[in-house]
């Protein structure tokens, strides 16, 4: 049934993500695929769960190095949102980032710029800009212009962030800590 298939799906969903958290992708790849199958046989129709679910796959993708791959599954999620009626702007945001990371690591810079832009203006909208979400976004910004050289960019956006997870968090949180890194990456690359 719907709801059968529904809970199917979100357990093999969490149980591929647990997988990747460990460093074990070919069972997380075989509980997304097993997720996807589920939902297609059941519903048939375009949900929110194969889009979390073709996320999920463009993520194992873009993890394993496959990041033309990991494209193609954000731009089938995306345009499954687009068919599905109902607004649902923090997957759009978190599809755009996604795939905007994956432009970035096939050093396709202004994509990338692009598709954070979008996210970040979501976020902004949704979670204000002193929310943990805005910074992350901050923080892809800043590396895409790092590897564009465009250094002074990159310093203010990671800067920017830095504050933002200064105030949410303490100066301990993994999320100071790896904007920390970025801002010592932009000035190792200053030379």
């Amino acid at each position: 049934t719907y709801v059968d298939s529904d809970i199917c799906a979100e357990i093999c969903n969490l149980l591929g993500n647990a997988y990747m958290t460990v460093g074990n992708y070919d069972r997380a790849y075989k509980c997304y695929i097993l997720a996807q199958e589920s939902i297609r046989v059941y519903q048939g129709v375009d949900t929110y769960a194969e889009v979390q679910t073709l996320n999920n796959l463009g993520n194992f993708c873009k993890k394993t190095g496959k990041h033309r791959e990991a494209i193609d599954y954000y731009d089938d999620a995306l345009e499954m949102l687009d068919r599905i009626q109902g607004s649902a702007p923090t997957q759009y945001a978190m599809l755009y980032e996604n795939k905007g990371t994956s432009y970035t690591m096939l050093g396709m810079y202004d994509e990338a710029m692009s598709l954070f832009e979008k996210c970040l203006a979501i976020n902004q909208e949704i979670y204000g800009e002193n929310s943990s979400y805005y910074a992350t976004t901050l923080c892809d910004i800043a590396s895409a212009c790092k590897s564009k050289k465009e250094y002074d960019k990159a310093l203010k956006n990671y800067n920017d962030a830095l504050s933002i997870f200064h105030n949410i968090y303490d100066d301990k949180h993994p999320a100071y800590a790896e904007t920390l890194n970025g801002i010592g990456d932009v000035y190792f690359a200053m030379g």
